[in-house]
């Protein structure tokens, strides 16, 4: 696998003001960030971990799902009904699996493969409590709706290790359907 393959992971993440990551408390509550979520995803892969995908209770349409369910063999052979067309749902023991079938997913494209065809693989997103922290070196992009409330969760990697450079800061006061100020920051690894 080439650097260039690595450089098409980017994270998705909703955190709070003390930099805790809670899908359920905030992503869904801002319309605005949904509606940036679907932006972001439509159309491409996103990978997430177990735990995550459970509290949607179906796969995102349109996108391919990549759930890392660790040993759990029963969950990862049980069978679920996908409704919508131009929707996958991947089950994967791990993150080196995960990075495994999407590289070869990428190469079928480029031998013309129908089914990787129908979807974008120029970025791969990671979403999810806890597959940011594996994923992280890879990382080169970053979505950051930050939300300001403090809240409890799974506190998000610390990403100081690495030097990003702000690619956006919209702030976005709050009203009434947003319970809370937030901004939507893209921040960028730089190359070194």
């Amino acid at each position: 696998m080439n650097i260039e393959f690595y450089k098409k992971f980017s994270s998705l993440v909703t955190i709070s003001e003390n930099n805790n990551i809670n899908d359920e408390e905030l992503l869904w509550k801002l319309p605005n960030n949904i509606e940036r979520f679907n932006e972001i995803t439509f159309g491409k892969i996103i990978i997430m971990d177990k735990e995550s995908y459970l509290t949607l209770n179906k796969p995102f349409s349109n996108r391919i799902n990549i759930v890392i369910c660790g040993d759990d063999v029963n969950y990862i052979h049980q069978h679920e009904s996908i409704l919508t067309s131009n929707t996958g749902l991947i089950k994967l023991r791990s993150e080196e699996e995960t990075i495994e079938f999407i590289y070869n997913f990428e190469k079928s494209k480029s031998d013309g493969h129908e089914v990787s065809n129908r979807f974008n693989t120029n970025e791969f997103i990671i979403i999810g409590k806890k597959s940011h922290e594996y994923f992280l070196p890879y990382i080169n992009k970053i979505y950051i709706t930050k939300i300001d409330t403090n809240i409890d969760g799974v506190e998000f990697p610390d990403i100081s290790n690495y030097d990003w450079k702000l690619l956006k800061n919209k702030k976005n006061k709050k009203d009434y359907n947003h319970k809370y100020d937030y901004s939507f920051l893209d921040i960028e690894k730089y190359e070194n």
